[in-house]
């Protein structure tokens, strides 16, 4: 099983925590690290590491697609949150090569980074959420309603 993980920066530990669980599962395969810093600390820890565009870069997913047909990834584990809305975007053509991708769907995505959003879809399962004004109108109507 090979593991590729983005944005590793200085996160050595989880890199350690995929090699662990590999071992102790008995399970042959890399863990592979890319990040857009060269002198990301990570990229020391991984059994393979890329120097990979930024993810506003319009070649961050190319590089992605590639290092994952390379090395015949099996798992994308996104580490830096601001990655996901791309790569929730690629999910289903990660999806088609065989890449399980921890990152939820696009529509999840949308929803969590909008802040009435959120609210919106926490409410229904009885998690609360703070209360959320998206205009002068509907703050001046809370304000007045205290």
């Amino acid at each position: 099983m090979n593991i590729l993980l983005t944005s590793g920066a200085r996160r050595i530990d989880f890199v350690g925590f995929f090699h662990e669980a590999l071992k102790k599962a008995n399970i042959e395969g890399k863990v592979i690290v890319a990040d857009p810093d060269y002198n990301a600390p990570s990229l020391q820890a991984g059994d393979e590491n890329y120097v990979i565009p930024h993810q506003t870069d319009e070649h961050y997913i190319e590089a992605i697609l590639t290092i994952c047909q390379k090395h015949n990834v099996d798992c994308l584990v996104p580490l830096n949150d601001w990655e996901v809305p791309k790569i929730a975007a690629h999910k289903k053509e990660l999806q088609e090569q065989g890449v399980a991708v921890f990152a939820p769907d696009q529509s999840v995505v949308d929803s969590v980074r909008d802040k009435g959003n959120y609210r919106q879809l926490l409410s229904p399962i009885g998690v609360k959420a703070p209360k959320s004004y998206c205009s002068i109108a509907t703050v001046k109507a809370a304000l007045a309603n205290d």
